[in-house]
């Protein structure tokens, strides 16, 4: 059963719009964002953004999901990142939007999988009402 809206932890959140960031720079700056709000359990932030050209590959991706020979990614000029991260492989193309939310889920009352169950429900919903 879920929280009132009253029963609901207050959070100040921090929104960064940045536009167009390269990965390393992006993930220096997440670095130093994570380190800044993780000691507040009432404090998150959203990052939006988008990145140049490149695949990131997470936790859950392997080498086996870039389809490009190393030659042909040369050719291209996309690096591919190795990120401590949770999910697989991504591709980053001029104008897609990448939302990166920092939330205390704890504080949420949520463990990582049902955050992530929730916040794929949330965007499926909108998806699905556009």
């Amino acid at each position: 059963m879920g929280r009132t809206l009253e029963q609901q932890p207050r959070f100040s959140l921090r929104v960064y719009t940045l536009g167009t960031i390269p990965f390393d720079e992006f993930m220096t700056f997440q670095r130093r964002l994570v380190y800044d709000i993780s000691g507040d359990p009432s404090e998150a932030a959203i990052v939006i953004c988008d990145h140049p050209p490149g695949i990131s590959i997470g936790r859950d991706g392997s080498r086996a999901d870039v389809r490009l020979t190393p030659e042909e990614l040369t050719a291209r000029e996309w690096p591919v990142r190795w990120v401590s991260r949770g999910g697989g492989t991504i591709l980053h193309l001029p104008g897609q939007l990448c939302i990166y939310p920092y939330l205390p889920i704890a504080e949420m009352g949520l463990t990582a999988g049902e955050y992530v169950r929730t916040l794929t429900a949330a965007v499926a919903e909108i998806a699905r009402s556009t």
